[in-house]
């Protein structure tokens, strides 16, 4: 099984877990991949073949894996990353997003964008009903820092985030203080105020390459913007902003092909 085969070659490199360990890791990620589905039933059922002919077997040793107390998350977590990047081995886009499955669970996602997907690095499981009591902006950027915190300081992170969640002046407040670069999706009707102290909307530009100012965090209807705007642009998705930190540091972007930034 070829699918089998790769998974082993992955999991082989989680050098922390030992044989047994890393034989629950290759069944899982397999199964998951065949079965598209997490239910470790579905999984289970994807997996019955010759060498594995019980699927009420296959579930047990599933559920003891996924139960384990002794396979740490968090250093999972690290390996995947550590070996996502190994991969790419260049500065990293990456993609936040929340979805929701069905009215049972919310993930806020994030991931790697590549080849027009976005590979998961880390996320966040909760109840749609029960939002993390911390709020989207701490959950944000938990992620992001652990993220930042994993990979080599030489590589240069830039987030992308769309109009739900980039419009947030704390979050991007947030973005300066980790250390990451940042492109984000706002919505046409965000007023921007330029240096000359005239106002417009987005989606009416006065100027492409003019000079923003941030705005006041308290004033209604406004976004926290600073830097530069480096050429706007209007895809059929909405306007894409790249923004430029305080310290001086420009995500840049190739405008024309921004359309096609549609992994989140």
């Amino acid at each position: 099984m070829k699918v089998y085969a790769y998974m082993a070659k992955i999991v082989k490199t989680f050098a922390f877990l030992g044989a047994w360990q890393q034989l629950g890791l290759t069944l899982w990620c397999c199964g998951v991949v065949l079965a598209e589905r997490c239910e470790v039933s579905a999984v289970a059922d994807a997996l019955v073949g010759v060498e594995w002919p019980s699927v009420a077997a296959l579930e047990k040793r599933l559920s003891r894996w996924l139960t384990n107390l002794r396979i740490s998350d968090e250093m999972l977590s690290q390996q995947w990353i550590k070996w996502v990047h190994r991969q790419l081995g260049y500065a990293q886009w990456v993609v936040v997003d929340e979805t929701k499955l069905g009215d049972h669970l919310s993930v806020m996602m994030v991931g790697v964008a590549w080849r027009c997907r976005a590979i998961p690095l880390l996320w966040r499981c909760y109840s749609p009903k029960a939002y993390p009591a911390e709020g989207q902006v701490t959950l944000i950027a938990e992620l992001i820092e652990r993220l930042r915190l994993l990979l080599p300081a030489s590589v240069d992170i830039v987030v992308q985030a769309d109009r739900g969640i980039g419009t947030s002046p704390d979050l991007i407040d947030e973005f300066d203080r980790i250390g990451v670069k940042y492109l984000l999706r706002v919505q046409g009707q965000v007023r921007l105020r330029l240096k000359n102290g005239k106002e417009h909307a987005l989606k009416t530009p006065e100027h492409s390459g003019v000079a923003l100012r941030r705005y006041s965090k308290n004033m209604a209807g406004y976004a926290c913007l600073c830097g530069l705007i480096g050429g706007l642009v209007k895809p059929r998705l909405g306007v894409w902003l790249p923004m430029t930190p305080a310290n001086g540091r420009r995500a840049i972007v190739n405008a024309p092909g921004m359309n096609t930034a549609s992994a989140i």
